[in-house]
């Protein structure tokens, strides 16, 4: 049962890692999550070569982060959720970040937003209030209060916690529950040092 789940979820669950154009018009064709243990660049090769000719492919060069976070938040979903050091990855290309297209017309996504908070909060000496762990793998609110009524104006345009958290969830941030990071937020992919 557990594993039709999953096989659902896999066909519902669906990553842009390649934007397809026609002409001057783009479309994008929704791509399905590689199976864990296949080979990626087998899967992207299979998908080109099944698409109808006269289109021109443009391949995600983050496609290997994008699929490693794809299997993370299906992992979560499962009861065997596990953590991926992503710290491993290589650095995604500066020219293909400055250069990305933007999602829901936002000119800085929010985990960019969330990382400068993160980073001109500690300059300011304010990491009382929010902050990384020293390890750089997750980070804390330490003063809510603060963080709603200081930090989050400057940052966002609502300063509701409610909001904050919902924004957490969408992209794919879990909460720790024990240990001593319980309280803090993280995602594999989120780790200080590496915007």
């Amino acid at each position: 049962k557990q594993q039709q789940q999953q096989q659902k979820q896999q066909q519902l669950i669906t990553e842009e890692a390649m934007t397809v154009t026609r002409d001057t018009e783009p479309t994008k064709k929704l791509v399905p999550i590689p199976k864990p243990g296949s080979s990626d660049a087998a899967f992207i090769i299979e998908q080109i070569s099944s698409w109808r000719s006269g289109l021109q492919v443009k391949v995600d060069k983050n496609a290997e982060a994008l699929d490693l976070l794809a299997r993370t938040c299906l992992d979560r979903r499962g009861s065997d959720a596990s953590y991926v050091d992503a710290s491993q990855l290589d650095d995604p290309d500066p020219e293909f970040v400055a250069n990305r297209p933007t999602r829901g017309g936002a000119a800085e996504p929010f985990p960019e937003r969330l990382f400068r908070l993160l980073m001109e909060v500690e300059l300011r000496n304010e990491s009382d209030i929010i902050s990384f762990q020293p390890h750089g793998r997750a980070f804390v609110i330490h003063d809510s209060h603060r963080f709603c009524r200081e930090v989050m104006p400057r940052y966002f345009s609502q300063s509701s916690r409610a909001s904050f958290h919902r924004q957490l969830n969408l992209y794919g941030f879990a909460r720790i529950t024990t240990g001593p990071d319980a309280g803090g937020f993280y995602h594999e992919l989120f780790l200080k040092g590496r915007p």
